[in-house]
């Protein structure tokens, strides 16, 4: 059983525990080479956060056990472009990067990381209380869906289907 912890001891920022259990040979899986296109193949976690609850526009970041990590903060759906015709604009803003920590570990039969997000004034905002997000939380397991923390029934870029977190 996979577990994931939430944690709001830093106001200043997002943290996340999470623990991936039962895995065969995960001290011997090293992926493919590093960039941003390899890890989509590996086992990973992946995360998607709504911070302005708009279905619409959202963080994406996918982390992989060697603590390869490609983020992009997805602008609009791919559906909006279709629907408006419109395929000259670019549903992706390929200047976003996270301002975040990362760490991982990997056991005999499990992988860990730890990842904090900062908030920042754009597109990561610092909640206040009552602030409710749209957040989702995916383990993909070598190209293989394993877990969600909220299934969707498309893809994991449905941000209609994320989860909630209400900020206190």
């Amino acid at each position: 059983m996979d577990r994931f912890y939430g944690d709001d001891a830093e106001p200043e920022n997002l943290v996340a525990k999470i623990i991936l259990e039962e895995q065969e040979d995960v001290d011997q899986y090293e992926g493919g080479p590093v960039g941003d296109e390899s890890i989509w193949t590996d086992d990973i976690i992946e995360l998607f956060i709504d911070t302005n609850f708009n279905h619409s526009s959202y963080a994406h970041i996918g982390i992989n056990n060697l603590g390869v990590r490609v983020d992009e903060w997805i602008a609009c759906l791919r559906q909006e472009m279709f629907e408006s015709g419109d395929f000259r604009a670019d549903f992706s803003d390929e200047t976003w990067r996270a301002s975040d920590d990362l760490a991982t570990h990997i056991g005999s039969d499990h992988w860990a990381l730890e990842y904090r997000i900062d908030f920042d004034d754009t597109n990561i905002p610092s909640p206040t209380p009552r602030t409710v997000q749209g957040f989702n939380l995916i383990r993909v397991y070598r190209g293989q869906e394993y877990n969600q923390w909220v299934r969707t029934y498309s893809s994991g870029h449905s941000p209609d289907d994320f989860g909630v977190l209400l900020f206190q």
